[in-house]
């Protein structure tokens, strides 16, 4: 368990170091993380989801705003492409966006569901409604 901080206490740092060379660096780093995190999902290699969205939040230096930004183009070129498993957890993020009152989240949960058709009852597109539906009442 000691050593499994320290390892966090070193990457925290060593994250740190590199947002603060530049914002082109931050951005960079900032959006490894995001798609770290909405991919993470997908992978069984060591990095959890869970902590790659503590990493995000130690160095973000824009107050989420480059997350937003992200979020918000994917969203838009890649909407209706965006598989369930990604769509669930752009939906965790939003959530611990919420809990950190990001005021622009507000903007990706409408653009999430803008992509719940009405038209559609398969078990993907009610299961996607009544997430969106849930985390927007967070708000």
């Amino acid at each position: 368990m000691v050593k499994s901080l320290h390892q966090q206490s070193d990457r925290v740092n060593t994250l740190q170091k590199s947002v603060s060379m530049s914002l082109d660096h931050h951005n960079k780093i900032v959006s490894g993380l995001v798609y770290g995190v909405l991919l993470g999902a997908y992978s069984s290699g060591s990095e959890h989801p869970d902590l790659l969205i503590q990493d995000l939040s130690c160095i973000v230096r824009d107050h989420y705003q480059h997350v937003i930004e992200i979020l918000g183009l994917l969203i838009e070129r890649c909407g209706d492409l965006l598989k369930e498993q990604t769509i669930k957890q752009m939906l965790i993020l939003c959530e611990i966006l919420i809990s950190k009152n990001i005021p622009s989240v507000r903007i990706i949960l409408l653009s999430l569901l803008r992509l719940v058709r009405p038209n559609f009852t398969d078990k993907k597109s009610v299961s996607f409604a009544t997430q969106s539906f849930t985390v927007a009442a967070d708000i």
